[in-house]
């Protein structure tokens, strides 16, 4: 629950009908709109003189089908005149029987974006509207369409498992946990448990946890926010107190807190100076406080934390700024953006050793059309860009994201997966999961056991993951890959490939109580081609599902197992009724 809770924001209505709308017959929002109507966010101001026009129509715009996956890349090149466009607005059309149903919207900036943009589309018809806006009103709009087909002829869904062309280790980078580390008396909760995980972060506060955490050899952060809010919200009538209220008690508790960690033992390998700088979760601030926030206040908050934490340690490890989602230009409407940040830190001389975001909510950041676990990639490819124009503020340019896992989909192994294959294809250095509940925080290891203690589907993808772990990566293709991807890996001296791969289009609510929306997203087939490395000799396969749910899984269910013999180099495999939130792991020895 992101360090203890808080709302969150539901899908934008029509979100699930524009990627459910083509393969379950989802109603299309009852707005009936002809494609070429723009979707304004603002008040389209008359033109006026040049220099103060609104912008021209696009010199180019193009929607291309990608090949091999259903997906669409949109392309645009901004007109070179003298009434710039400030951003571009893209509406993407459902086109049924030749009616255009406006299905979701976004809006493209010009600080790092860009001028292209890649779309998950089902089959069907579609048509996207790009519009040049500008601080005087919006120019012409440009329309591309594009007709998705099914490209995976075997199946519902295709993926391919094959040698990478630059092969690397999985890093078990999304193996790191959130809270809950050990009872209150330092005893280390379900060891057996979190052992076979293979750790390898942990974020929490205090002394407790340290010297558990520390005997599982994880790295462990810090959360400061949360020791001042234990310091400061009993005498603030349950309220953290805003740091700049008392600049020096801020500064002061700070160096206290370093000095006693430093002195006791407990240090981490990160200091968090503050989880989701917005006031309302979590620490949370007054109403009154609240009425106090401005970003230069929090940019003040964070500058004086990193002196402070550097005056008594010059060579901690301090990150920053735990976003609750990222934005990477001015905007954002709760918080303020990393370029805003880094800016910010540029020019006080501050140097993070990493910045840090959470990825735990399903309502699309902005910039995002929908909700998609493609959408981590993005993200960090614009968190690299805004890196990029700040030069040596962060150390190595590394990220960590420290909170994953949106609540309506975190008991999903499907999910999961996508996670896991996003942070190591991305190279986040380190990711942690959230947790949504006060037992999840405490005794459920982030949700991944039962309130019995019993393992979770999700569980065993995390088992399954760490199976993975230093092993030679192979590349997965997906004839859909934001509704399916995973992770596969060879051991040459063992001669075995092993696949995990994870469906996640939805959150499931048949069989997933923290799904809010009925969306119903049908069982798919799903046809697996492996690029068999190791000879014609006879092959043992073993397919296990990981299925959609929350109850217990003492060991995923074996869905086939049996000797083939290779042909053409390639081991071939369909799997019937793969659900939205299903895992599927395979694993292919030499028999």
């Amino acid at each position: 629950m992101g360090s203890g809770g808080g709302s969150r924001p539901g899908r934008p209505l029509g979100v699930l009908c524009v990627l459910a709308f083509a393969a379950v017959g989802c109603v299309p929002l009852p707005a009936r709109l002809p494609a070429q109507t723009p979707r304004p966010l603002g008040v389209t101001a008359p033109a006026s003189p040049a220099g103060n026009a609104a912008p021209l129509a696009l010199a180019s715009f193009g929607v291309t089908l990608v090949p091999g996956r259903q997906e669409a890349t949109l392309t645009w090149r901004y007109a070179p005149d003298s009434a710039p466009a400030r951003v571009l607005h893209l509406d993407l059309y459902s086109v049924v029987r030749g009616v255009s149903y406006r299905s979701a919207s976004t809006i493209i900036g010009q600080t790092v974006e860009p001028h292209t943009y890649t779309i998950p589309l089902p089959a069907g018809s579609w048509s996207v509207r790009a519009t040049p806006e500008n601080a005087w009103g919006f120019g012409p709009g440009s329309t591309g369409t594009v007709t998705v087909t099914n490209p995976c002829r075997a199946a519902d869904l295709c993926a391919r498992v094959s040698t990478s062309a630059a092969p690397v280790p999985v890093r078990l980078a999304a193996q790191g946990f959130l809270l809950g580390v050990t009872d209150g008396a330092g005893q280390l909760l379900n060891p057996t448990k979190v052992a076979q995980l293979a750790p390898r972060q942990w974020r929490f506060s205090g002394a407790t946890s340290n010297a558990a955490a520390a005997g599982l050899g994880v790295s462990r952060m810090q959360i400061l926010s949360d020791l001042w809010n234990s310091a400061t919200a009993p005498g603030h009538s349950g309220y953290a107190q805003t740091p700049w209220s008392d600049w020096n008690a801020w500064q002061t508790f700070v160096q206290g807190t370093v000095r006693l960690a430093e002195q006791q033992g407990w240090a981490p390998n990160y200091w968090d100076v503050w989880n989701e700088p917005n006031g309302t979760c979590c620490p949370r601030f007054s109403p009154a406080d609240q009425a106090t926030v401005t970003v230069g206040r929090w940019m003040q908050t964070y500058a004086l934390a990193w002196q402070a934490i550097k005056s008594v340690d010059p060579n901690a490890q301090v990150v920053g700024p735990s976003l609750s989602a990222l934005q990477w230009a001015p905007g954002a409407p709760a918080e303020f953006d990393l370029d805003t940040f880094l800016s910010y830190s540029a020019a006080h001389n501050v140097r993070w050793d990493a910045v840090s975001w959470h990825e735990n909510t399903s309502a699309p950041s902005p910039g995002d059309v929908f909700s998609s676990i493609s959408n981590v990639d993005r993200h960090v490819a614009m968190a690299k860009a805004v890196m990029a124009r700040h030069p040596g503020t962060v150390a190595k340019n590394r990220i960590l994201i420290n909170e994953y896992g949106p609540s309506d989909t975190h008991m999903l192994a499907g999910w999961a997966v996508g996670f896991f294959r996003a942070f190591e294809d991305d190279g986040v250095s380190q990711a942690n999961l959230a947790c949504w509940s006060e037992a999840e925080c405490t005794t459920q290891l982030d949700g991944l056991l039962t309130p019995a203690g019993a393992t979770t589907a999700v569980w065993w993808a995390h088992r399954l993951y760490a199976d993975l772990g230093g092993a030679t990566r192979m590349a997965v293709a997906s004839s859909a890959p934001w509704q399916l991807d995973g992770l596969a890996t060879r051991n040459d001296r063992s001669r075995t490939v092993r696949a995990l791969l994870g469906r996640h289009w939805s959150c499931n609510q048949r069989a997933n109580a923290w799904c809010a929306n009925n969306t119903y997203i049908g069982g798919a087939s799903v046809a697996v081609t492996i690029d068999w490395p190791y000879g014609s000799a006879p092959v043992h396969l073993v397919a296990s599902r990981l299925a959609a749910g929350t109850g217990a899984v003492v060991t995923p269910p074996v869905l086939r197992s049996v000797v083939v013999i290779p042909k053409a180099g390639t081991l071939t495999l369909t799997v019937p009724g793969v659900s939205d939130g299903d895992a599927i792991s395979i694993v292919a020895r030499r028999a």
